[in-house]
């Protein structure tokens, strides 16, 4: 059973104590007590090291023959031992002995010795209660009042937003046929896509409005329409033109130079040579 409280008491002062846990039990104050909470056949000493190891508060009801027992000294000191706060009730008025003045010299007592047990029932009841709401760990704050906010209605503006596509239309160019393109197609009939492309190439060449004769056929001249908007794509940039290096110091030039100036002194060479000969030979005669 679950429990708060372990009472321990005196055989001797029985009556008391099942008075006081009957008081705390009233309240909603779970309690522990002997041998009333013994499973029948467990270990006594036992039960009562795992009720005080298991309990929040340990109630002792202390008189005359609580101070010379020595399973109320065990109690103690087990409740002691493992940091369960002692509550000691005065139901007798003696000096607290040797073997308990050392765990009962710190804890506030609860006096109950004079008058009836009865009268001081409700003062031992609101001092145990105090004692478990102190020990119940503090919840979360409250958080403070505040006045809501005003809810503001917002109006959401629906923007509608219009996707234009620009297509272009490309009108059909109809142009007539002659020579052997006529027994095949008829008239006026529309030209295929590669002439339609042809006649859109040489169309950016000419001014919108402007006749021009269709590449594809020899015929009649056909106007081009402009586009839509009056718009035309524009000339195309005239062709680059191909640059010549005339300089004298080109490659080529410098190549028949050398070879001008090589065949040039070759040829003054052999005349010297020939001159020096001619020389030679009129001097020996």
């Amino acid at each position: 059973m679950a429990h708060d409280v372990f009472l321990s008491y005196s055989s001797k002062d029985k009556p008391a104590a099942f008075a006081i846990c009957a008081a705390l039990e009233n309240r909603g104050i779970g309690c522990w007590i002997a041998p009333r909470d013994i499973a029948p056949g467990a270990n006594c000493p036992a039960s009562i090291i795992r009720a005080i190891n298991t309990s929040k508060l340990l109630v002792l009801a202390f008189s005359e023959n609580a101070n010379q027992s020595p399973s109320v000294a065990s109690e103690v000191e087990r409740a002691f031992t493992k940091r369960v706060p002692i509550v000691p009730v005065r139901i007798g008025d003696v000096p607290v002995g040797d073997s308990l003045e050392f765990f009962l010299s710190t804890p506030q007592w609860i006096d109950a010795c004079e008058g009836s047990l009865d009268e001081h029932l409700h003062a031992v009841v609101d001092a145990v209660g105090a004692a478990l709401t102190r020990m119940r760990p503090a919840g979360p704050a409250a958080a403070p009042d505040v006045p809501p906010e005003p809810k503001i209605e917002k109006i959401e503006t629906v923007v509608e937003v219009e996707k234009i596509e620009k297509v272009e239309k490309v009108e059909k160019i109809e142009m007539p046929v002659t020579g052997t393109m006529a027994n095949s197609n008829p008239v006026n009939a529309p030209v295929d896509g590669e002439q339609r492309l042809r006649a859109l190439r040489f169309s950016r060449l000419v001014p919108p409005g402007e006749p021009h004769r269709a590449p594809a056929t020899g015929g009649d001249v056909v106007p081009i329409p402009a586009r839509a908007g009056g718009l035309t794509d524009p000339p195309p940039p005239p062709p680059r033109p191909i640059a010549y290096d005339m300089s004298p110091w080109s490659e080529r030039h410098r190549i028949q130079r050398v070879f001008s100036i090589a065949v040039l002194s070759a040829v003054v060479i052999a005349l010297i040579g020939l001159f020096l000969i001619l020389v030679g030979g009129s001097l020996v005669r």
